[in-house]
């Protein structure tokens, strides 16, 4: 059985709403500014990770690039207009039956099965671009680029999505990988200062 539909169930959906004659609100269909980002929609990777050893798979070679959004908990708004959205409880819809990285064992990556089971339909005739295999990080290559070990360290990050144009969504390494509960922005000093802190579990002062 494809898991498609449940991969495609996963993530963030923008939608565009309006207040009608009677003071309703209601969705517009049809808007320019409705979109998904499902766990198979390609994402941009930013900060110290993108581009790093860390990163780099057998999907994305130079480490710039994944696949996806899961189990997004609490969210917030930037100053700026941008919606974050926040990967939690992400670690189980991997498995890795080999080698596993010291940060794997860190943030709970499951050694026996993973809780969907979306790497089981490996191989379907549904599958495209390898993406119900990449759930499995078992290291089967003689290098990262040659398969999926490096998977799972793209998720555990805050993703920003611009509601306004048609650019993709950008995971933002720079703020932490682990099982975000949510973000809430706010300034802090002078505009001049540049400061502002984003609250989760802990929060992180972030300059700009």
């Amino acid at each position: 059985m494809s898991h498609a539909p449940r991969i495609n169930a996963h993530g963030v959906t923008l939608v565009e709403v309006e207040k009608d004659a009677d003071g309703r609100w209601t969705h517009v269909p049809g808007s320019r500014y409705n979109r998904r980002f499902t766990s198979a929609t390609v994402m941009d990777l930013s900060g110290p990770v993108a581009g790093s050893s860390y990163v780099k798979t057998q999907f994305s070679p130079t480490g710039m690039q994944t696949r996806g959004t899961n189990n997004n908990c609490g969210n917030g708004v930037t100053p700026w207009g941008t919606y974050i959205a926040c990967e939690e409880n992400w670690p189980d819809i991997f498995v890795n039956r080999g080698e596993r990285f010291q940060d794997d064992a860190r943030i709970g990556i499951p050694t026996d099965k993973s809780r969907y089971g979306w790497d089981t339909s490996a191989g379907d005739i549904s599958e495209e671009n390898e993406e119900f295999a990449r759930f499995d990080i078992t290291p089967r290559g003689e290098r990262a680029e040659n398969d999926y070990r490096n998977e799972a360290r793209t998720f555990g990050y805050r993703v920003e999505v611009d509601p306004y144009t048609d650019a993709g969504a950008v995971k933002r390494t720079a703020l932490g990988r682990f099982r975000h509960e949510g973000v809430l922005v706010r300034q802090t000093g002078s505009r001049a200062a540049g400061g502002l802190l984003l609250g989760a579990r802990c929060p992180q002062r972030v300059r700009i």
